[in-house]
This record gives C-alpha cells, sequence and structure tokens, in this order.
C-alpha cells in the first residue's frame, strides 16, 4: 500500500489571510529621559491593574502590560497587525503626562517605540 502526497497541499488552510497581531512597546528610559520625568510617569504597582485596564479600553488594544523601574516605564500591547494601536497609546501616554506636569514638547522625544517584527 503506498500514499501519495502532493507537496502543493496546505497543511493549513487560510492562514496567510487571517488577520495577525502584533506587539508594540512604547516607553521612556535612563537613556531617553531625565528621571525627574520617569518619576513623575512610574505607574505604582497597586495601579498596574486599573493602568492596564484603561489601555485595554483603547480601540485595537487587545492585551496589555505595563513596565516601571526606576530605570524605565515601558508600555506593552498586542494590536492586530495595521491597527492603530500605537497613537492611541501616545496620545494615553500625554495625556498622563499632562496629569503630571510633563508637557507633551518634553514627552515626544523621550519616548521609544518598537513594534514586534513577528506577527502572531
Amino acid at each position: 500500500m503506498s500514499l501519495t502526497f502532493s507537496p502543493l497541499t496546505p497543511l493549513r488552510t487560510g492562514y496567510a489571510s487571517e488577520a495577525k497581531s502584533s506587539i508594540v512597546s512604547i516607553g521612556l528610559s535612563i537613556h531617553t529621559a531625565p528621571v525627574s520625568m520617569r518619576e513623575r510617569l512610574a505607574v505604582p504597582e497597586d495601579k498596574w491593574e486599573d493602568a492596564i485596564k484603561a489601555l485595554c479600553a483603547y480601540p485595537h488594544v487587545e492585551e496589555a502590560g505595563i513596565l516601571s523601574t526606576c530605570n524605565r516605564m515601558e508600555i506593552y500591547v498586542v494590536r492586530p497587525r495595521l491597527e492603530p494601536a500605537q497613537t492611541y497609546v501616545r496620545r494615553g501616554m500625554a495625556s498622563a503626562a499632562l496629569r503630571c506636569a510633563v508637557t507633551t514638547p518634553l514627552l515626544s522625544p523621550a519616548l521609544t517605540c518598537d513594534e514586534s517584527s513577528t506577527s502572531f
């Protein structure tokens, strides 16, 4: 008994057309922002849950996480590929910065943004 397989038979159909997600990291660090700015924008651990809920309420944000230490503050979001979650997160950070007396002209150059090159 012999089996014949075609090398062009897809193992999983529709994968190429499925929507993918990507991870975006937005934040600031000792390399991009002075300690006074990092201290004002730090998210205390007891506020992480509220901050994550607020991030996930933004359109196009599927999941979120926050890393806040004395050296850096980073927000990670999972978004559908090609959706503008980065814009909403930057606006949210700008809004939080204003409440902490950090103006947008000071914040913008300090922010770093990195998007995963791998979709999942």
